[in-house]
């Protein structure tokens, strides 16, 4: 490799975006081809009949169907569930259900739907969200394109998961906390906690920044969600809830989740064969960290953008209970890393590193079941530092918030 080569690899001169946008569209074009074969053509990931989809969104689907059907409760019984997925699964396998009634709430309309149906409009809308997020982010539609086009959102499309919507509150949180609108800040964040753990830093972050009323705006949302699921669904929905979170701490302490499929610490400790109480403490430590990272970064003074890069890749590094999927929360801080070298020229090597952490977090499946279990933290942390850095050099004319 010459050094013109290694040049433009410091300076992220290949970035340019008449590379970038068509590899976007032929990687988005990729996926349609393949999800229209996987989905479409029955027996792979669609029951017969195309009745349903048999992957993880099948568990959305028969939750939702059973609250429209009056029995809110039903997805959080064990054995009950169960017994609705097994008639398009068999016995044997099942898909669980943990979030709390306020995803249920949300998931509500699809109950109307078919199984196939409702897994397309779940994924599309999720998508248009997240990229609506991502283009207030970058100012530009190419944010679309970006939430869209990422192997991790792939990862998303094909186990039929959340972390697209989730990626769209959190993106559409801190883009409004840039822009200084601190209520509708927390309002996004607030719905947020349909998936709570990928969120346990925020809370600092906002004290930390002095953002009191955004943090007000999400606890009050956060109530007023749980409370209109409540009168929804009533008492028994919650308590069902409640009383089956002994089972997601077990399935989370048993491998009943396959280990390789997931990003933490904890996970690849106990992939290597280091005992819970070890693998625990060292997911405790880097969780601790990870606070004292965001905690740090969104006192100082650094682009608002920076902060934002910090606050994803730690907050998905902090949690026990993170898998691949949840690394489609990387296109938002992936937008903020573009919206920053809008205004700033971008810190050497951050673009290429950039890139390396997206074809990293496409692998990250593969690489536990190899044997390298340690690849989903080791991107976090490089995104983080890429985060950090864009504190050099920078003019101050970047938002701060």
């Amino acid at each position: 490799m010459d050094g013109t080569m290694i040049e433009a690899l410091r300076q992220g001169r290949w970035a340019t975006r008449d590379r970038l946008v068509p590899a976007g569209f032929m990687a988005l074009g990729g996926y349609l081809v393949v999800l229209g074969y996987l989905y479409l053509y029955p027996g792979i990931l669609t029951a017969p009949g195309w009745t349903a989809v048999v992957n993880d969104f099948l568990s959305f689907w028969v939750a939702a169907r059973e609250a429209v059907g009056g029995a809110p409760a039903t997805p959080y019984k064990i054995e009950d569930f169960a017994a609705l997925q097994a008639v398009y699964i068999g016995a044997g396998h099942y898909f669980a259900f943990f979030y709390p009634p306020t995803f249920l709430l949300m998931l509500l309309p699809l109950g109307l739907l078919g199984g196939v149906a409702a897994y397309w409009v779940f994924q599309i809308l999720a998508s248009l969200a997240a990229g609506w997020a991502c283009c207030r982010i970058m100012r530009h539609w190419h944010g679309l394109l970006l939430a869209a086009a990422l192997p991790t959102s792939f990862n998303t499309y094909f186990y039929g998961q959340n972390s697209l919507l989730a990626a769209a509150f959190l993106g559409a949180g801190l883009i409004m906390l840039a822009e200084k609108r601190q209520i509708l800040a927390g309002v996004f964040i607030g719905l947020m906690t349909f998936k709570p753990q990928l969120g346990v830093l925020i809370p600092f972050a906002l004290i930390a920044g002095g953002y009191g009323r955004t943090f007000l705006s999400a606890a009050v949302t956060t109530v007023l969600l749980a409370v209109f699921s409540w009168l929804v669904f009533g008492t028994a929905t919650w308590e069902a809830f409640f009383a089956q979170t002994g089972f997601a701490q077990k399935t989370l302490n048993l491998g009943l989740v396959d280990l390789h499929k997931m990003i933490s610490v904890y996970a690849a400790a106990r992939q290597i064969g280091a005992p819970i109480q070890i693998a625990y403490g060292l997911q405790a430590l880097t969780a601790l960290t990870a606070l004292v990272t965001v905690w740090l970064s969104w006192r100082s003074r650094m682009p608002f953008e920076a902060k934002a890069i910090i606050l994803v890749a730690a907050g998905l590094l902090a949690t026990p209970f993170a898998l691949s999927y949840d690394l489609a929360l990387l296109a938002v801080a992936l937008a903020f890393l573009l919206r920053f070298g809008q205004t700033e020229s971008l810190p050497p090597w951050s673009a290429t590193l950039a890139l390396v952490v997206v074809l990293m977090a496409a692998g990250t499946r593969f690489a536990g079941e190899v044997g390298f279990p340690f690849l989903g933290p080791i991107l976090l942390v490089i995104m983080i530092w890429i985060g950090w850095r864009c504190t050099e050099g920078a003019t101050g004319k970047t938002a701060t918030a």
